[in-house]
């Protein structure tokens, strides 16, 4: 008995591991943007030029991203997101900036610099921890 009952704790458990296994492997991040998630639905606009590089205090990097559904939306959909994963964000009407661990990122609307309006610019650097961070 008690070895059918351990039999069927294995496999059950085994079987969770499985399922839950292709929706870890599935989320995709953004390369250069450490914990930053490439959501569904959403595309870098030309990877090619994405700016990366490490400095003595951090990590720059900045690159463009597109979503059919429009800029505001995107950056509601980061703002959730990204709660989720520890950063802590203030939204204003065109922006978002978020701040976490010495970091800190911004999404601007790209209606905000005359682009398509379902275009994001991200940007990501290394913050002061205790001076001002203007975000």
């Amino acid at each position: 008995m008690i070895r059918t009952v351990t039999a069927f704790f294995t496999a059950t458990a085994l079987m969770a591991v499985q399922n839950a296994g292709p929706a870890v492997a599935a989320e995709r991040f953004l390369d250069g943007f450490p914990d930053i998630p490439l959501l569904p639905g959403v595309s870098e606009v030309m990877p090619e030029n994405r700016l990366v590089f490490d400095t003595p205090s951090g990590t720059l990097a900045e690159t463009a991203l597109s979503a059919t559904e429009g800029s505001a939306r995107l950056i509601d959909r980061y703002a959730e997101a990204l709660g989720g994963l520890g950063w802590v964000c203030r939204r204003t009407q065109a922006r978002l900036t978020c701040l976490r661990s010495g970091q800190r990122i911004t999404f601007e609307s790209g209606a905000a610099k005359n682009a398509p309006s379902q275009m994001v610019r991200i940007r990501l650097e290394p913050r002061a921890v205790s001076g001002s961070d203007g975000g």
